[in-house]
């Protein structure tokens, strides 16, 4: 393996040999790939490895904190919510639930005025 001195050398004379390992890396095997990805966002992101976004699966019994329906959305899978503020995780959410809590930028002024506007009360401002 080559140091990182050489690896920078190597990648100023050439910006493409990176970019064209992981397109053959991921095009050999990318089920596998998937999954390192996968890993390496959940911890990178997170801090949470594969087995605990299971335990938290597990404790949501495979459903959204907010609706408790399945995952629904795009792949299907359950999201990881977490506080923009402090990194702390409070749930898994499905795809719509999730999308909507980033839509009203988290702010529960915001959610409390649509709840009464969808419940045909007037906000008093």
């Amino acid at each position: 393996m080559r140091n990182a001195a050489e690896a920078r050398v190597r990648y100023a004379a050439d910006p493409t040999i990176g970019r064209d390992a992981a397109r053959r890396y991921r095009a050999a095997d990318p089920e596998r790939a998937a999954e390192i990805d996968r890993r390496h966002h959940l911890k990178v992101t997170y801090g949470l490895t594969p087995e605990g976004f299971d335990a938290l699966v597990e404790s949501q019994n495979g459903v959204c904190a907010i609706c408790e329906g399945p995952p629904r959305g795009p792949g299907k899978c359950l999201h990881v919510d977490h506080d923009h503020e402090t990194g702390k995780i409070r749930g898994l959410l499905c795809a719509p639930c999730n999308t909507a809590i980033g839509l009203l930028a988290e702010n529960p002024e915001r959610v409390r005025a649509m709840l009464a506007y969808l419940v045909g009360k007037k906000v008093q401002r």
